[in-house]
């Protein structure tokens, strides 16, 4: 007799494979020509050149700055097809430096090329002997330990991008096949961790103190350079201009680079909206943008209290391009601080915000083009002890 064998094991449903990881591009096409790495947000030129998909850094995350590069670089490439340098591959990292350098700084202020030439020379002291084909892990790592570990965190973090830009240029020359400064765990690229930096404390001093360091400013150099002496209540010419310059800078909000290059031709006293140019002069103003702010009550004082002293319209309002000394020393005078010029347009800053002007205002009288977002994350702090001392007087 057969006997049939049944098994009460449940039926189990099968199984649904775990779905899989999709990895996010690390390229994104932006427009012909045009794309953007996906974690620098920094916008690059790709075209083909030979054969070979050639890929140009454009050096920024602005895309309307980077459209006017793209043009720029197809402009040359189409004049001179071989533009795309073929460095030989005994290229060291100096080597590399002195080529990527000028591309690097071509369309920035000197200010700026200056920074950016501070940290490649920070980069060529660790490894600039290194051949770029040689370059490994290793090399970025004595790197981080024994330059990036004993730097200020704001240079670290300019090092560290400096360094990405100069590799990303010589993968786009043909001497490297990945940026091993970038870390990339899908490539197991350890690279160098992004360096955040900590927000300085923000220094400004308040309207008491800003009158006591003028009065303290407005006491010495009675005595000039040429030795001629001055009865008290006389000041020497550059003591004045120094007064002029500060409170200038602390009731206009301007950075020191605007302040020295307005003219009197930029200020317009008569109609209903008088107003003041800011251009910056032949460096421009940060941003690039021109700029017109209000003739502030203190500013408008200010201003034809100077210009009483007869000015023709073409000449600067103020005659001397800084009054760091001068505050420096009525600063160590006084005991006030320490403060610097720019810390005058914090000033400024702050003693709008105190008066309840709207944050988007103040950001348009700095220039700012973020809407007022810089300033309430830099300043809400002053409204809100404003609103507590204002409370106290409640009773």
């Amino acid at each position: 007799m057969i006997e049939f064998v049944t098994h009460n094991h449940p039926i189990q449903a099968p199984q649904k494979r775990a779905p899989k990881k999709t990895h996010q591009p690390t390229w994104t096409r932006v427009a012909e020509n045009m794309v953007r790495h996906t974690k620098s947000r920094i916008y690059y030129l790709r075209i083909k050149s030979k054969g070979k998909q050639l890929k140009r850094s454009l050096g920024t995350t602005d895309q309307k700055l980077a459209n006017r590069r793209l043009i720029e670089k197809l402009s040359e490439l189409e004049q001179n097809p071989s533009s795309s340098p073929t460095l030989p591959k005994s290229t060291t990292i100096n080597d590399l430096i002195t080529h990527w350098l000028p591309i690097r700084t071509s369309s920035l202020k000197p200010k700026s090329a200056s920074r950016i030439h501070i940290a490649l020379k920070g980069i060529s002291k660790i490894i600039g002997q290194i051949k770029v084909l040689n370059l490994s892990h290793t090399h970025i790592d004595l790197f981080t330990t024994k330059r990036l570990q004993n730097i200020s965190d704001s240079s670290a973090k300019k090092e560290r991008d400096e360094l990405i830009s100069l590799l990303d240029y010589a993968r786009s020359c043909g001497l490297a096949k990945a940026n091993l400064a970038r870390p990339d765990k899908f490539k197991n690229i350890r690279g160098i961790a992004p360096i955040r930096v900590k927000k300085k404390e923000l220094k400004c001093p308040t309207q008491e103190e800003f009158e006591t360091l003028l009065k303290a400013v407005k006491t010495f150099n009675n005595i000039a350079p040429d030795g001629v002496y001055r009865p008290k209540g006389k000041l020497d010419p550059r003591t004045e201009q120094a007064t002029y310059l500060l409170q200038l800078l602390a009731y206009s909000g301007m950075r020191l680079n605007e302040a020295i290059n307005v003219k009197w031709k930029d200020v317009e006293f008569a109609g209903n909206r008088p107003g003041l140019r800011i251009d910056g002069g032949a460096q421009g103003t940060k941003n690039g943008l021109v700029r017109r702010i209000p003739l502030f009550p203190k500013l408008k004082a200010l201003l034809l209290e100077i210009r009483s002293k007869s000015q023709s319209p073409d000449s600067e309002i103020i005659k001397i391009k800084n009054a760091r000394k001068a505050l420096e020393t009525a600063c160590a005078k006084t005991g006030i601080g320490p403060y610097t010029q720019h810390s005058l347009r914090h000033y400024f800053a702050s003693e709008a915000v105190e008066k309840n002007i709207d944050f988007k205002t103040i950001g348009d009288w700095l220039g700012h083009q973020d809407g007022g977002q810089l300033v309430a994350s830099t300043y809400a702090h002053l409204r809100n002890d404003h609103s507590w001392r204002m409370a106290e007087m409640m009773g």
